[in-house]
């Protein structure tokens, strides 16, 4: 009997206990919840705050263009000859009000709660992807391609068993009572649209493994062997001796053509000195020519004054 109750005070004891933890559970849940409701309502009031200031500056920017309106209207109306205002000392005149014609439209964007979340929701995720690495980028093309995979062969498993479905109702022989139910009518009632489109989602799964697994490859492995073959290839470089050669190659180059050039110019001079022999004999017959011809000289004479007069 001792033990009997015993065992009922621990039993209540434990009871208690639960019941303690889960009072305590529930006052902490309630307690994050009614921070998230507070958070949340500081978030709508704040964007209400800015709501409505962005009303008072237009409601003030909609006035100030109504008084320029009125005084523009009043000085016009005294240019035409209107009576003058009053003067200082007088009493102080009534406000000027806009011309009945005259509306004022106030044009306010305010963007609404749902707006507001999904600019908020944008910014955040643009955050949060600005902050990946390149190797978070193709870890993740690696997972996603993974998946994307793993996807597609579902998708094809489930596309064949249906087909073979298909194919047997179609194939077997009709129940007593389908008789007269052809073979394709028969396919028609066994098929099921949604395991038929898992053939198209298939394939469109396993483009987007080949994007990802693309991507994946892009970024890791030039990242990965890149630095890598560059310290090779520069080790073989200068193993094998490769920029001595170009060196020696361009300079090797820059003295070939050096020679062939003054062999040109050498073998060039004695043209080019006949040629101006030639050049000046001409030159002194023609001089000669016009020298002893009168029409010719006179001709020359002319030109020459012409070409004064335009200059």
């Amino acid at each position: 009997a001792e033990e009997a109750e015993e065992a009922a005070e621990a039993e209540a004891e434990e009871a208690a206990a639960a019941e303690e933890a889960d009072r305590i559970l529930a006052e902490k849940v309630a307690a994050e919840r009614a921070k998230a409701k507070a958070a949340e309502k500081g978030k709508i009031e704040e964007r209400a705050s800015e709501s409505d200031l962005r009303m008072e500056a237009a409601i003030a920017h909609a006035n100030a263009m109504a008084e320029r309106r009125s005084h523009k209207s009043s000085e016009e109306s005294a240019g035409n000859g209107a009576p003058p205002a009053a003067a200082p000392s007088e009493a102080p005149a009534a406000a000027p009000t806009p011309p009945e014609s005259s509306d004022v439209i106030v044009d306010v964007d305010l963007a609404t709660p749902g707006a507001a979340k999904f600019m908020d929701t944008l910014s955040d995720v643009g955050s949060r992807v600005g902050g990946l690495g390149s190797d978070d980028v193709s870890d993740g093309m690696y997972e996603l391609s993974r998946r994307c995979g793993s996807t597609m062969k579902s998708s094809l498993i489930a596309f064949k068993e249906h087909a073979l479905d298909i194919a047997i109702a179609a194939t077997s022989d009709p129940p007593p009572d389908q008789q007269q139910v052809g073979a394709v009518r028969r396919a028609y009632n066994k098929a099921e649209m949604a395991k038929l489109g898992q053939l198209p989602m298939a394939l469109l799964f396993a483009i987007f493994t080949l994007f990802c697994t693309v991507a994946f490859a892009v970024i890791h492995f030039p990242k990965k062997y890149a630095p890598a073959l560059l310290h090779k290839a520069k080790a073989k470089a200068i193993e094998y001796k490769v920029y001595d050669g170009a060196k020696a190659a361009a300079s090797r180059l820059k003295l070939a053509s050096t020679s062939a050039y003054h062999s040109a110019s050498e073998a060039a001079a004695p043209h080019l000195a006949k040629g101006m022999e030639k050049a000046a004999e001409l030159y002194e017959k023609t001089s000669s020519t016009i020298a002893s011809s009168p029409v010719a000289s006179a001709a020359l004479e002319k030109g020459l004054v012409a070409t004064s007069q335009v200059r």
